[in-house]
């Protein structure tokens, strides 16, 4: 599989994310993909650790992606509780989304 490189300035990378979990969740919640997305995806250690080491991300944007990791367990409870729960991350990560000025990213490919 051939890799392509994206490249964002330091400061954008938070809003990306934020973008992507927002996208990721909203489609766990309307049932379009299954909640094991969140486990592989943003929910993975090497994701949120790595965000949180290099400090690209809030402490409270790394906790929410920690989370992620919980989504398979409450789809196996009920898919009602799964999505009650994905609204409350989402607009947990709404919030944070909110407190930037410029909700903007640019980015470049190589």
């Amino acid at each position: 599989m051939q890799r392509i490189q994206l490249e964002i300035q330091q400061e954008q990378i938070q809003i990306l994310y934020l973008y992507a979990a927002i996208g990721m969740l909203q489609a766990i919640i309307d049932g379009t993909v299954s909640a094991d997305v969140g486990i592989w995806t943003l929910g993975v250690p090497k994701t949120w650790q790595t965000l949180a080491d290099k400090q690209y991300a809030t402490s409270e944007v790394i906790e929410i992606f920690q989370e992620f990791d919980e989504l398979s367990a409450l789809s196996e409870i009920s898919q009602e509780f799964l999505r009650a729960e994905g609204i409350k991350l989402r607009d947990r990560l709404y919030a944070e989304l909110q407190k930037h000025t410029d909700p903007t990213w640019s980015v470049n490919w190589k």
